[in-house]
């Protein structure tokens, strides 16, 4: 299981170079299953399987993306947090 905000269709470095690895894994042979779980993006479907790969868009998007004042920032972080300790578990079971 890899855990990333950042996914095609999102922008930035590490969106592009997990774009690129995370179909790699999937070709792999000594990998059976490889899940992706990503924040949702507006206009994405929030599961998508292709083969191996699960990509998972349940994360909640981030608030760093735009500037926007502390206080949102901060609900977003505390949402995201609460989103992995309630959920995480149960997908990695």
């Amino acid at each position: 299981m890899i855990v990333t905000t950042l996914y095609p269709p999102t922008v930035g470095g590490a969106a592009i170079y997990n774009g690129d690895t995370v179909p790699r894994l999937a070709r792999c042979n000594t990998i059976d299953r490889l899940t992706l779980l990503t924040e949702w993006v507006r206009g994405q479907p929030r599961e998508t399987a292709d083969g191996k790969l699960l990509l998972l868009r349940h994360l909640p998007t981030r608030a760093s993306s735009r500037r926007r004042r502390w206080l949102s920032h901060a609900a977003t972080y505390f949402l995201t947090q609460t989103w992995l300790a309630v959920r995480l578990p149960d997908l990695v079971r």
